[in-house]
C-alpha cells in the first residue's frame, strides 16, 4: 500500500466534523450520541495516523494495538492519550451495547476536551506529512 495524503486529510476532516456535531448533541441532551461521535472522531484521527505509516486495521481493537506498537512505543504518541482512546472505545461499546446509559451532562463533558486534545495532537503529528 502506498501512502495516501488525501485519505489522511479526509480522515482528519471527518474527525473535526464529528467534533462539531458534539455541540449540537450537547444542546439536545443526546449524551450517548456524544460519546459515539467523540469516539468516531478520535477513530478517524487515529486511522489517519496509521495511514501515515501505510497501516490500516480491520477492527477497532486492532487499531488500538497498532497505535500502541507503532506510535506509543516509538514515543510519537503519549501513552495517556492511547489509554484515553481505549477508555473512550470501552465507553462507546457500553453505551451502544450495554445496559449502562450516561444520563448526565457532567459525565459526558469529561470526555470532550481529552478527545479534542487527542485529535489536535494527531493533527500536529501529521502536519508535516500531509503538507508535503
Amino acid at each position: 500500500m502506498e501512502r495516501k495524503p488525501e485519505a489522511i486529510k479526509l480522515h482528519l476532516l471527518k474527525a473535526y466534523q464529528l467534533l462539531e456535531d458534539v455541540d449540537v448533541l450537547l444542546e439536545n441532551t443526546r449524551y450517548t450520541s456524544i460519546i459515539s461521535r467523540l469516539y468516531y472522531a478520535c477513530f478517524h484521527a487515529a486511522s489517519a495516523l496509521l495511514l501515515s505509516k501505510e497501516l490500516t486495521s480491520k477492527t477497532h481493537k486492532g487499531l488500538q494495538v497498532l497505535l500502541q506498537k507503532h506510535f506509543v512505543v516509538e514515543g510519537v504518541l503519549d501513552f495517556s492519550q492511547a489509554k484515553f482512546f481505549a477508555r473512550l472505545f470501552e465507553e462507546r461499546m457500553e453505551d451502544d451495547y450495554g445496559d449502562f446509559y450516561i444520563s448526565n451532562k457532567e459525565d459526558v463533558i469529561n470526555y470532550i476536551n481529552p478527545a479534542k486534545d487527542f485529535i489536535s495532537n494527531i493533527d500536529n503529528i501529521l502536519r508535516d506529512y500531509v503538507s508535503n
